[in-house]
C-alpha cells in the first residue's frame, strides 16, 4: 500500500505548479497532502485579497472511475484566530455550486488530477494564515452505499 501510495503521489507531483507560481512561503511537506482511502489531493495553495480566501486543491480519484460531490456544508476553514468560514464558492472540474449548503459534482477519472476551487468569503484582512482547510467529499460508488471522505490540510501560509 505504502509503495502504491508513493507512486500515486509521484504522479500528482507531475500537475502541480511549477516552482515559480509556488506561493513564496509554503508550509511543511507534510501538510500540503491528504490521502483518504479513495483519494490523494495535493494544495496548491490559498491567495488572499479584500476580505476573502481562495484555496486550490489538485484531487486524485485512487479507484474505478468515479462520481464525487465537493458540499458546501462539510467544508471549511478555520483562520489563525480561530474563525470558522464556509465557503461562498466550491467548484471540482467544471461543477460549481455557490450556494452555502448542496454540492458540485464531477466524475473523477482513475489516477488523474482534478482542480478543486473554494472561496471563502468573510475573512479578515490581516491573516495570514489559515490552520484548517476541510474539504467535504462524497464518492458515489455502484451497489453501495456512498463514501465520505474528509481531506484536510493544516498550517496554510496565505499568498
Amino acid at each position: 500500500m505504502k509503495q502504491q501510495n508513493a507512486s500515486l503521489n509521484e504522479q500528482l507531483a507531475q500537475y502541480s505548479p511549477s516552482p515559480a507560481s509556488q506561493p513564496h512561503e509554503t508550509a511543511p511537506e507534510s501538510n500540503i497532502e491528504a490521502t483518504t482511502d479513495n483519494l490523494v489531493s495535493r494544495l496548491d495553495g490559498c491567495a488572499k485579497t479584500t476580505r476573502a480566501v481562495t484555496c486550490i486543491v489538485r484531487v486524485m480519484n485512487t479507484k474505478a472511475d468515479r462520481v464525487v460531490r465537493l458540499f458546501s456544508d462539510w467544508t471549511s476553514i478555520v483562520d489563525s484566530r480561530g474563525n470558522e468560514q464556509k465557503p461562498t464558492v466550491a467548484r471540482i472540474g467544471a461543477s460549481t455550486n455557490p450556494f452555502p449548503y448542496g454540492y458540485a459534482e464531477t466524475t473523477l477519472p482513475t489516477n488523474v488530477p482534478v482542480k478543486v476551487t473554494i472561496t471563502f468569503g468573510g475573512v479578515d484582512s490581516d491573516i495570514n494564515r489559515l490552520s484548517i482547510l476541510t474539504l467535504g467529499l462524497q464518492c458515489l460508488v455502484t451497489n453501495g452505499m456512498p463514501d465520505k471522505e474528509e481531506l484536510q490540510f493544516r498550517g496554510i501560509p496565505l499568498r
